[in-house]
């Protein structure tokens, strides 16, 4: 028997006079014992869709023709409560005209992903604000997955999870 691995969950939350970094550690089998493991590609999925849930950052997954199947709280938080967006098209919102995703999409079907693409995002009151974007090719199903960050860092150091691309609540 080797030593197994230790998984690391960091929250950071703010008190009154600090930041403070809450630290969950938890002993993980051997790399090889998780892949045969009984519900280990459960386990891996919840923690995948954990982390796109809880970042900052906004993700998209997209069909190949653009139409938005799926999005996180980062990038929901920038429309009205109940706001359907699922099927209208990214580039409503994406790019500085209508053929970015387009081209973007073009370009994640030739070489996989994009990485860091400088481009804007139309946000509330049709404010633009520049954004970075990373997107890659899902091939079950066939669809794009995009991240979405702000190019520059947030005003407040004390930034929470949830705020996402709508920086006009503080």
């Amino acid at each position: 028997h080797g030593l197994g691995a230790i998984g690391v969950a960091v929250t950071p939350f703010q008190t009154d006079s600090a930041s403070v970094l809450l630290l969950q550690l938890r002993a993980l089998p051997l790399a090889g014992a998780v892949a045969d493991a009984p519900g280990a590609q459960a386990l891996a999925d919840a923690i995948y869709a954990g982390l796109v849930r809880r970042t900052p950052d906004a993700v998209v997954i997209v069909d190949l023709a653009g139409r938005i199947t799926l999005a996180n709280e980062a990038f929901l938080v920038q429309f009205p409560a109940g706001q359907a967006i699922a099927g209208r098209e990214l580039s409503e919102w994406v790019g500085s005209h209508e053929g970015v995703v387009r081209e973007i999409l073009g370009a994640v079907r030739s070489n996989g992903g994009v990485r860091l693409l400088g481009s804007h995002l139309r946000h509330r009151h049709d404010r633009l604000i520049e954004v970075e974007l990373s997107a890659t090719l899902l091939m079950d199903p066939d669809c794009a997955g995009f991240i979405i960050r702000v190019s520059h860092q947030p005003e407040s150091a004390g930034a929470t999870r949830g705020e996402g691309l709508d920086r006009d609540r503080h």
